[in-house]
């Protein structure tokens, strides 16, 4: 019978490879991400209203729904604050780049713009204030 610190070596020697091939495929698949750039006022506008700055209403440009000045520029602020941006409220090339980049599909203003009964817990707006990540392993 293998004694308990040959047992535990061995499952550290084929563990570690499987973990670092597990985590080279999740960080190859997420940066094979593509997202669609924005060069257009319609792009922004759908990103704006898929993401929560707008209202849902304006998903689709081509339904023929208007969006007044002071909304589009709200909104657009809104989007510019919550990125750490310079906020001027107009669709600069530094906005679109920003909202050409890769990201998750969770919306950043829950619960704008729905129908549904707005939640108490949800936290709009709120930004994680740590940039640097420290960690460690434990048993």
């Amino acid at each position: 019978m293998p004694s308990h610190s040959s047992s535990s070596s061995l499952s550290r020697r084929v563990l570690w490879p499987t973990v670092t091939v597990t985590l080279v495929v999740i960080s190859w698949a997420a940066s094979s991400v593509r997202a669609t750039p924005v060069q257009t006022t319609s792009q922004a506008e759908l990103y704006l209203s898929q993401f929560g700055y707008l209202s849902a209403k304006f998903r689709n440009p081509t339904s023929g729904n208007l969006l007044d000045k002071d909304s589009w520029e709200k909104a657009i602020m809104d989007f510019q604050s919550f990125a750490g941006l310079n906020v001027s409220g107009e669709l600069d090339p530094e906005t679109m780049e920003l909202m050409s980049l890769p990201r998750c599909g969770v919306r950043d203003k829950v619960g704008f713009g729905t129908d549904s009964r707005s939640k108490r817990y949800a936290l709009q707006g709120s930004r994680w204030k740590v940039k640097a990540l420290t960690y460690r392993i434990s048993k």
